[in-house]
């Protein structure tokens, strides 16, 4: 995976998070670095003992973006929820 993750400080890369709930009933969220070199799964976080708000939301994204490298981040995308979009503008103001 060192080329994959090398490419990042070259071309940059996106963080995709994406929350889907598993046949156990399991809230999980999962997080995606995507660059041209192709995807790479970062991390999936069991989350249904937390509630997922958006101070949650916001530090499974900076704690991503501190792994993957702020300088190499491009983007971070998420779904369309009020909660999520709350957590991406602390982000960028973070």
């Amino acid at each position: 995976m060192s080329p994959l993750k090398a490419s990042w400080s070259l071309d940059g890369c996106y963080i995709v998070m994406g929350g889907w709930t598993d046949c156990r009933n399991r809230a999980l969220i999962k997080l995606i670095v995507s660059s041209i070199s192709g995807p790479y799964f970062l991390k999936a976080i069991d989350c249904s003992s937390q509630e997922k708000n958006t101070m949650f939301l916001k530090d499974q994204l900076c704690d991503a973006i501190a792994e993957v490298g702020p300088s190499n981040v491009v983007q971070v995308i998420t779904d369309a929820s009020p909660v999520c979009k709350v957590a991406g503008v602390m982000v960028q103001k973070e």
